[in-house]
């Protein structure tokens, strides 16, 4: 994070701040708009990423009704795995489950630019398939 002095905070508009420019995501932020002395929008991705990672493990513990069943649950949590990994590391045609509701092939900047909520997106559509597949009401393939 770098300094920027006091101007006008790009993020909030508050005059007279500190005002702090975060490299991780590009945004200025100050007192008023940070979040615990950091910037609130890198906060918001880190927590996304938890709660991303909480549902992995609820998915890893679920258990499924057979043999097959169970053989679509691992192959969907080796797929939030490769997803997870890809969006981190910046690749892209990135294939997403739910896009904002949609399949298709993103990049990470596209993932990534709305600090998290498509991260959550994504989250929420692996943890309502597994509980299908463990239903035995569904089925993934990867």
């Amino acid at each position: 994070m770098s300094d920027s002095g006091e101007e006008p905070c790009g993020n909030c508009d508050a005059e007279g701040v500190h005002v702090e420019h975060c490299y991780g995501c590009g945004y200025d932020y100050c007192e008023d708009c940070g979040f615990m002395g950091g910037c609130g929008v890198c906060v918001r991705e880190a927590h996304a990423w938890a709660q991303y990672e909480k549902a992995r493990i609820t998915i890893q513990e679920m258990k499924p009704k057979g043999k097959r069943t169970k053989t679509h649950l691992e192959q969907l949590i080796r797929f939030m795995e490769y997803w997870q990994e890809a969006v981190q590391n910046g690749e892209e045609e990135i294939r997403c489950m739910s896009f904002y509701g949609e399949k298709g092939v993103h990049d990470a900047s596209e993932i990534m630019i709305d600090c998290g909520d498509a991260v959550i997106h994504e989250m929420s559509w692996f943890l309502e398939k597994a509980k299908e597949i463990c239903k035995g009401t569904a089925t993934f393939d990867w």
